[in-house]
């Protein structure tokens, strides 16, 4: 049976202002309970850890969302108490509590201080090998999203969680914001299923409406992403992209009812089987790249260990695919500045 998540993400929040934490726990509960009216599986959400996630001072600003990277970041990098109301919520009214980590640090918190029973790899981190690192080493299954990487890039991580994890499972997704019709290129879940013949395939959306994930799951998707809101019109990053309650819950129903869908009526959305970088998502990947940074002061000849090093954006310097392990385990050649490049 297709397994649906409900991308909840940071869609509690709806104000440019900061609000109370209770108002902020309260919202979500109702985000939380509607996606188990809806007849979701899983609710997910995105946890930060701003101290080794982004630069202060990154001057980064989302092409989605006109706001300061840093200070966006900083604002929903919330306390152990606030996430572990929110799971226990989940586990209340019989839904999967999921989150996607946005650092090693928030994975940290999320395996250790709150307890997660699987993992879900946002597209911007698949070659942030200083979290996978962490990541693989629980041995819990791990679902990864494939959106602003080429086919090397998305092998490349597969392989490198692979190593100590057997239970893996892939999303197609374009990391457009909303993503139009003719970009969707929903062949690429046949692409996939072909070189992953072994793997759990999926679909992650950021397109509005459900056509997508019906057609999706027609071309045999077993994994349904979809974000939520209870309004589009909410201030945010990701309301725009969202579906409603009503919508969410027609999606389930037609699911469940196997119902099948004109793929020639929605020939635009098939595109070619194959996976690639598409134009629009170059920008993305400017600003959601990581580079390796100094994760404290570092003196001449210390031998670097793994909570020494961060993966950071923005992707200065070295990357955490090529690079981690060059350096771990080795002595540093100079000085280092927390937050310095190495």
């Amino acid at each position: 049976m297709c397994k649906i998540i409900c991308e909840i993400g940071k869609n509690f929040v709806i104000s440019e202002q900061e609000e109370n934490i209770d108002v902020l726990l309260k919202r979500t509960e109702d985000l939380i309970l509607k996606a188990k009216e809806c007849g979701c599986n899983t609710a997910k959400f995105q946890v930060h850890c701003v101290d080794d996630e982004i630069l202060p001072d990154s001057n980064l600003i989302s092409p989605h969302f006109n706001q300061d990277r840093y200070e966006w970041i900083k604002r929903n990098t919330y306390s152990i108490d606030f996430w572990w109301q929110v799971k226990e919520y989940c586990r209340e009214i019989g839904i999967e509590f999921l989150a996607t980590p946005m650092s090693r640090g928030a994975a940290i918190l999320l395996n250790e201080e709150i307890g997660i029973d699987r993992w879900k790899i946002g597209s911007a981190d698949i070659l942030d090998f200083v979290m996978l690192d962490y990541i693989r080493d629980t041995n819990k299954p791990i679902i990864l999203s494939s959106g602003m990487s080429s086919f090397e890039e998305l092998k490349k991580s597969y392989e490198f969680l692979k190593e100590k994890t057997n239970d893996i499972s892939i999303l197609h997704c374009v990391s457009q914001y909303p993503c139009p019709i003719e970009n969707l290129n929903l062949n690429t879940i046949k692409f996939l299923k072909r070189e992953f013949p072994k793997v759990k395939i999926g679909y992650s959306s950021h397109y509005i409406g459900i056509e997508d994930a019906l057609i999706a799951i027609n071309l045999g998707a077993e994994i349904i992403e979809k974000h939520f809101t209870l309004s589009r019109s909410n201030w945010g990053a990701d309301h725009k992209v969202s579906i409603l309650p009503d919508e969410m819950k027609e999606l389930v129903n037609r699911i469940r009812n196997n119902e099948k869908i004109n793929l020639v009526k929605y020939h635009k959305a098939l595109g070619i089987e194959t996976k690639w970088i598409q134009l629009e998502e170059m920008e993305f990947r400017k600003v959601f790249r990581k580079g390796l940074y100094a994760g404290c002061d570092i003196k001449q000849g210390d031998i670097f260990e793994w909570d020494m090093i961060y993966a950071m954006r923005p992707q200065n310097g070295v990357k955490p695919s090529e690079n981690y392990y060059q350096f771990l385990g080795n002595r540093a050649s100079r000085n280092y500045k927390k937050y310095e490049i190495i």
